[in-house]
Parts: structure tokens; C-alpha cells; sequence
């Protein structure tokens, strides 16, 4: 029997970020799922020297974060689009997106699907 999938919206179409350093969604509940498909598009980054990562975070205590197994940090590239596949082993996820350089601006989205956990 294949998953039950719910659809996942973290950063609606279009989402603008500004300035250098960490941008977080709010943490979502994620007990009742075993792992996600999220695809983080980015647009063309504006500022000299932009550079933007994604990735995909977990919690037990919505404090101490660390990044989801079968993920890692990514690169963004503009006009460009990158799939994660966390699988949670903690109840709490979010999506972390830094932003490096001078003045750095970008237009993004991040949506997917989360799977169920099996019975």
C-alpha cells in the first residue's frame, strides 16, 4: 500500500527574502510523518556577491535544531530548482534558508508533499 501524502506549502509563491543571514519557516508538527519531498525554487539573486542554501531542519524542543537525515545543506542557484527528501525522527521541521553576501535579495518558493508513516 502506498503512503498517504499531504501537501506541504513552507514558502508561498513568491516569497521575497532580504538581507544576509538565516531565514526560518515556523516549525510544523511533522509525529504523524515519516519523511518529505520539498522543492526549494529560487529565482535570480540580486546584491553583490549573493550566495542562498536551503535546508531542512528538525527539533524534539523547537530550541536545539539540527538537519534532517537523508539531507543536507544545498546551494541555490538562480532561476533554479532543488528537491530535499528529510526523513524526521524528531516531531518538530522547518526550512532553513540562508542568505550570504552584499545587500543579497531573492524571490523563492519551497512546497512538497509530506508521507505519512506507516502503520
Amino acid at each position: 500500500m502506498a503512503n498517504v501524502r499531504d501537501r506541504l506549502i513552507l514558502l508561498p509563491r513568491f516569497s521575497t527574502l532580504a538581507g544576509a543571514g538565516d531565514f526560518t519557516t515556523q516549525a510544523i508538527n511533522v509525529s504523524a510523518y515519516e519523511g518529505a519531498d520539498v522543492s526549494v525554487w529560487m529565482g535570480r539573486m540580486v546584491g553583490a556577491g549573493g550566495s542562498a542554501t536551503a535546508t531542512v531542519q528538525e527539533s524534539t524542543d523547537q530550541a536545539v535544531w539540527v538537519t534532517c537525515a537523508g539531507t543536507s545543506e544545498v546551494a541555490l542557484s538562480d532561476n533554479s530548482e532543488q528537491t530535499l527528501t528529510p526523513t524526521f525522527a524528531r516531531p518538530w521541521m522547518r526550512l532553513k534558508v540562508n542568505l550570504a553576501g552584499t545587500a543579497p535579495v531573492m524571490t523563492c518558493y519551497a512546497v512538497g508533499y509530506l508521507e505519512k508513516r506507516r502503520a
